[in-house]
């Protein structure tokens, strides 16, 4: 399975990617600031980051 890190700070907008891509068949993993978004990437391997720039 393709491992997804979302890193997003309004937890609404992130439930509802994290439900898609779930249901797609993704394993989500999410940080809800960019600090824990930082740490998660460092300790971990990802098959895609999406960020929220803002």
């Amino acid at each position: 399975m393709k491992t997804i890190l979302l890193v997003e700070d309004d937890r609404r907008i992130a439930q509802n990617i994290s439900r898609g891509l779930t249901d797609e068949g993704y394993v989500m993993i999410t940080a809800y600031d960019g600090l824990e978004g930082r740490q998660l990437a460092r300790t971990h391997a990802y098959d895609l980051l999406i960020l929220d720039v803002n």
